[in-house]
């Protein structure tokens, strides 16, 4: 059998088109790298996945981190939760989240989590993993 490899770039478009959802972030709101004081706020950080082979490669463990930056801490908070949301309607699970802190660079809290699901080469879906 030949491995089979997740596709990282169409995972992570799926990700963030699914989190431009949320009003307040649409298309230009989801970045895949920390903001700068030009950015538009509030945005939500995605990182590439940690991807780790299961069963031969026939299916990838990930893990996912994603931070909202905004004003205060509490629409921070208030707007990962409609992050939590948008992520389990593709089989991400929060599994923890970061501390909050306040950014130096754009006077912005900050405040995310941890999201894990497993990929199914041989269905081709995601997969709860908790």
């Amino acid at each position: 059998m030949d491995k089979v490899f997740m596709n990282t770039k169409l995972f992570i478009e799926i990700m963030t088109d699914k989190l431009a959802e949320i009003e307040v972030f649409g298309t230009s709101g989801v970045l895949l790298t920390n903001p700068d004081v030009t950015a538009r706020f509030p945005v939500c950080v995605v990182q590439p996945p940690l991807q780790t082979p299961r069963y031969h490669a026939a299916a990838w463990d990930l893990s996912v981190t994603c931070d909202v930056w905004a004003d205060t801490l509490t629409h921070a908070a208030e707007l990962f939760d409609e992050v939590k949301c948008r992520m389990a309607e593709l089989n991400l699970i929060a599994t923890g989240n970061i501390p909050p802190y306040i950014d130096e660079i754009t006077r912005k809290w900050r405040f995310g989590g941890y999201f894990e699901a497993r990929w199914n080469g041989i269905t081709n879906t995601l997969e709860r993993n908790v």
